[in-house]
């Protein structure tokens, strides 16, 4: 087999390969936008070459954009084939490429793909399963459960046709941080003779602090100073896991009940409601939580929707908690709020 890289190389984000079999016959695994700087972002808009009319089809590991979120381009390159993925990738991906148009139009950026292009993109859509081996030409694909954000994958592919030893090769999309906080854990794989792995974190630890005690003590410190809380965080995992975390500080009374928590994000509400329709993708946890309520919900969240509503958060007095995107503060509700934290 042979891999062509079109992005993730030299960068972390832009993920996108194409793999061809012994016998020429290729497939495209994730395509990625390139996010951070600007001199990164610039990549989305270069020409694009790869001649995607030669391939046999796709799959997406998971919904993050910096593996999905170019992939409407292919179909003007000459792509008909199908686009395989989880069913709960599908839904967070339809979601995510929807927000990406609109976005783009509001804030008056170069424009990738339009909503007309996106719903294209989605009639190619195959939902498959973890665990259930399918066929694409010379190709066996099996979905492993990677943890990292609801329906994500690590990609198994084994070509049929070899012309090497090299038979079996893994794509791990993004992994999980074990323990995962609400979705299932990582699954371990048995065996592949070569494996490409995503190394945003490669060369540093997570830091050993509990994640549920810095978020009690920098609320706590707020509800103390009547100040505020800003939380860029990403639409999906991120924000249901913030959730998830608060609903336990309330409930234990860790944090004020009335404290309110401003979910500023129309695409992490929809997101959610997408993660309650897939219980079975639960860590147990999770599923106990859930037997006795939303485990999402909790006294004074206030879900805001409109940016006019989004700006009114600046005239309510008292202690609160902004949870808003950008995660990684290149855009989004994030940044208004940060301007006015800044002005005061």
């Amino acid at each position: 087999m042979k891999i062509t890289f079109l992005g993730a190389a030299g960068t972390v984000t832009g993920s996108s390969y194409v793999l061809t079999s012994g016998s020429g016959q290729s497939i495209m695994i994730d395509l990625g936008m390139f996010q951070g700087l600007p001199e990164i972002d610039k990549l989305n808009y270069e020409p694009f070459e790869y001649d995607c009319s030669k391939l046999i089809g796709m799959v997406l590991t998971h919904a993050h954009l910096d593996h999905c979120g170019r992939l409407p381009i292919i179909l003007p390159k000459g792509f008909t084939e199908s686009i395989y993925m989880t069913d709960a990738t599908r839904e967070l991906t339809e979601l995510s490429l929807l927000d990406t148009a609109k976005i783009a139009v509001q804030d008056n950026k170069p424009i990738l793909f339009d909503k007309d292009q996106a719903y294209q993109a989605f009639s190619h859509f195959k939902p498959v399963q973890y665990r259930a081996p399918f066929q694409v030409g010379d190709f066996t694909i099996t979905f492993r459960d990677a943890g990292h954000i609801l329906g994500a994958a690590s990609v198994e592919i084994e070509d049929n046709n070899p012309d090497s030893a090299v038979k079996k090769i893994i794509f791990s999309g993004d992994l999980g941080n074990s323990p995962e906080d609400i979705v299932r854990e990582t699954e371990l794989l048995e065996s592949a003779d070569a494996v490409v792995m995503e190394s945003t974190y490669g060369d540093r630890l997570h830091p050993e602090s509990d994640p549920m005690e810095t978020l009690q003590s920098e609320i706590n410190a707020v509800e103390k100073t009547g100040g505020t809380l800003l939380i860029p965080a990403f639409a999906l995992e991120r924000t249901q896991e913030l959730l998830h975390m608060i609903m336990h500080l309330k409930k234990s009374g860790k944090i004020m009940r009335p404290t309110p928590v401003y979910m500023d994000s129309p695409m992490a509400k929809k997101a959610t409601d997408v993660y309650k329709t897939h219980r079975e993708l639960y860590n147990a946890h999770l599923t106990e939580d859930m037997a006795v309520g939303d485990p999402f919900e909790f006294s004074r969240l206030e879900i805001v929707d409109k940016r006019s509503e989004s700006q009114g958060i600046y005239h309510q007095k008292g202690a609160k908690v902004i949870i808003a995107g950008s995660g990684m503060m290149a855009g989004g509700r994030i940044l208004g709020h940060a301007e006015v934290a800044q002005a005061y």
